[in-house]
């Protein structure tokens, strides 16, 4: 069976982990993240999630980012069996977590808590 994580193309793992009754599912879905990098600037990057939730959404950025940062993302679902056509969601969220690279090299890992 193909590796998925290492495919090119978007695809949904389904549910993962289960915390406080809520689920948290495993993809790898395109993004764009907008906001405010750590000097203020206005940024946007393209990224791609790791995990999305109800609550949160997690993911690699280049650009340093502060915690209580809120950022925009917009992510395109890909038409599958179950969704019929695509979709397009916008959210906003604050950054609750921010794990930098054992080595200090970018991207660091971000969470998100959506609003």
């Amino acid at each position: 069976m193909r590796n998925q994580k290492n495919s090119a193309s978007p695809f949904i793992q389904g549910v993962s982990k289960v915390r406080k009754r809520e689920r948290l599912f495993e993809l790898s879905l395109p993004a764009l993240v907008q906001g405010k990098d750590a000097l203020g600037r206005e940024f946007e990057e393209k990224t791609t999630l790791f995990t999305i939730s109800a609550e949160t959404a997690s993911f690699n950025l280049a650009h340093p980012i502060i915690l209580g940062e809120i950022l925009r993302l917009k992510i395109e679902i890909p038409q599958t069996i179950l969704l019929q056509t695509k979709l397009r969601l916008e959210l906003a969220g604050e950054v609750t977590r921010v794990l930098a690279a054992s080595n200090g090299a970018t991207p660091q890992f971000q969470t998100v808590s959506l609003k």
